[in-house]
């Protein structure tokens, strides 16, 4: 029972039969009970109307209209009927006890004084097939007022089978008969029995039009709904092409119908959406998996060039630790070259002092020219010393201001690959900044001190020139002392002149120590940035590398997703539209 026009049928006469069974039976049930009580009471009537027979005749009786006997014979046989010549009596009585009831009379000894069929005989001991003695039962119920007695009997036509029978009795007081009446319970509920077998045919008949209508109605509600799941059958293998059956019909099935066409058409809108949709997704998945090997690529360049910037960032940092401990060792040398130009200021004030006093003792000029002439050649070998260390000064601030352009050189390709690596640049970028930053100020350093040395060398040039002039006309002076006179104020100047120099010179030497300090420090601060750069880059690396390693989940992920577009466009087009 699998269909709906199979459930509504059997739900249909379930219906029928249900309701009308019940009160089929409740009706033949309350029938029954009632036919049962109608002939109790005619049972009971007849009982009553022959104790009033018996009160009649006994009454001519007692006028002597009748013997007793004859009044006996009368009763019997109006009870029962004429009694036959083998002891048989005909029953004739026309009193409705039903079709198989008659009366028959006892004493209280359970004798038999009219009977259809056993008169004259002593029925106290009889029992029925249960061992009921129900004879003892009839008298004994009469004599207390009348009473019911039911017991099996078998049937008048039937000998060898028996049926529930219904008596009652109840005693005469007259003559002390117990008059009974009894008759089959059948024969009280064959009414019954008509009554259910026309509740039954009427029951068949309605089932039977039930089931016509059931079929027409079921087949009006099931052929719709048949024809609307093959449809659904269709739709559901993928032909939407299929024309959904349109009705006229308002009710439920109708609606069915409307919504199965609303619901095609929004089915195959949503299938050529979903084409498109997986149409563009398939296309965009290809170009992601293009973009991301090509960020990929991208990324892995970028990774190599700033390895090869972390190579270059430490490389700088190694040549600021060897220029820093050169700068170092120049410290020194300036030290030193600032100390020789006190004692060179210190022996031109001797020699003015010395020269002082030569105009005062002109007689030991000689000897005085001879110190003179030794102090000129300290002084002159001082300063050609000096006039050496400037120039390994020189050389020096030239590698200092290559090693600066070389690191804002760096710098500036360090801003380059920062930029390219975007967002994860942008720390690497800020120190790239500082790195220039601190080039261009030991640039600038480095520029401050060229000029400070060019003076230098040019004022020891000419302390040299000077000290040489002045040694020279010592010579001429021990040889011309007669004209030391006139040329010893010109030497005194000279030697003024010489000191100022002199003085001059240890002053920039000082400031060049200052210089150098400073530029220590800058080299300083350029090693530990350069060795922040070069834990940037490795970073950035890192994080780079990271990017290439996510670049290549993407790719793979675009792959996948291009797949599943492609599994979709396969399932997509299976509908047909």
């Amino acid at each position: 029972m699998k269909s709906i026009k199979s459930k509504i049928i059997c739900t249909t006469l379930l219906m029928l039969a249900i309701p009308a069974l019940i009160i089929g039976l409740i009706g033949y049930t309350q029938a029954r009970q009632h036919l049962n009580d109608l002939g109790q009471t005619n049972l009971k009537n007849g009982v009553k109307m022959a104790i009033q027979m018996i009160n009649g005749l006994n009454d001519e009786v007692v006028k002597g209209h009748l013997t007793l006997e004859e009044a006996q014979e009368k009763v019997k046989t109006a009870l029962i009927g004429p009694k036959n010549t083998d002891g048989t009596r005909t029953i004739t009585n026309k009193t409705d006890l039903g079709k198989n009831g008659y009366f028959f009379v006892l004493d209280s000894k359970g004798n038999e004084l009219a009977h259809p069929s056993i008169e004259g005989q002593n029925a106290w001991s009889l029992k029925d097939k249960k061992g009921y003695y129900y004879i003892q039962d009839l008298v004994k119920k009469a004599k207390s007022g009348g009473g019911f007695v039911t017991y099996d009997w078998q049937l008048p036509n039937d000998k060898n089978h028996q049926a529930e029978k219904i008596t009652y009795s109840e005693s005469d007081p007259n003559w002390g008969w117990v008059i009974s009446a009894g008759t089959y319970s059948m024969d009280f509920y064959k009414s019954a029995d008509t009554i259910l077998y026309v509740l039954l045919i009427t029951l068949a008949i309605a089932l039977i039009v039930g089931i016509i209508i059931t079929l027409l109605f079921s087949k009006h509600l099931a052929d719709p709904i048949k024809k609307i799941t093959l449809q659904m059958g269709e739709m559901a293998s993928g032909n939407l092409t299929a024309e959904v059956t349109q009705t006229k019909r308002k009710d439920e099935i109708g609606q069915l119908q409307t919504s199965m066409n609303y619901m095609k058409e929004k089915l195959r809108d949503m299938i050529l959406d979903i084409t498109k949709v997986s149409d563009h997704v398939t296309s965009q998945s290809e170009e992601l998996t293009q973009y991301a090997d090509e960020v990929g690529i991208g990324t892995t360049q970028i990774a190599t060039t700033m390895q090869e910037l972390s190579n270059g960032a430490e490389e700088q940092a190694h040549s600021a630790t060897t220029l820093l401990e050169k700068m170092s060792d120049f410290s020194q040398t300036i030290m030193q070259v600032a100390i020789q130009g006190e004692t060179v200021k210190e022996s031109s004030t001797q020699m003015l002092n010395v020269t002082d006093e030569g105009s005062q003792n002109m007689q030991q000029s000689v000897q005085q020219m001879h110190v003179i002439d030794e102090r000129i050649k300290q002084s002159l070998d001082m300063v050609k010393g000096l006039d050496n260390k400037t120039g390994q000064i020189t050389d020096l601030v030239k590698v200092i201001k290559d090693i600066s352009e070389q690191t804002n050189l760096l710098s500036l390709n360090a801003a380059i690959e920062a930029a390219r690596a975007g967002e994860h640049g942008k720390g690497f970028a800020v120190v790239a900044d500082e790195v220039r930053k601190l080039a261009d100020q030991v640039t600038q350093s480095i520029s401050n001190i060229t000029t400070i040395v060019t003076d230098i060398q040019n004022e020891s040039k000419q302390v040299v020139d000077t000290l040489e002039d002045s040694y020279r006309l010592v010579n001429d002076g021990t040889k011309q002392i007669n004209i030391t006179g006139e040329t010893f104020n010109d030497l005194k100047d000279t030697i003024k002149e010489s000191g100022k120099q002199v003085e001059n010179m240890a002053a920039a030497m000082f400031q060049v120590l200052d210089n150098t300090k400073e530029i220590n420090e800058a080299i300083d601060t350029i090693a530990s940035v350069s060795e922040e750069t070069a834990a940037g880059v490795e970073e950035v690396t890192a994080t780079t590398e990271q990017s290439s390693s996510s670049m290549e989940e993407v790719a793979k992920s675009a792959k996948r997703l291009e797949e599943q577009a492609t599994n979709l466009n396969n399932l997509v087009q299976q509908f047909k539209f």
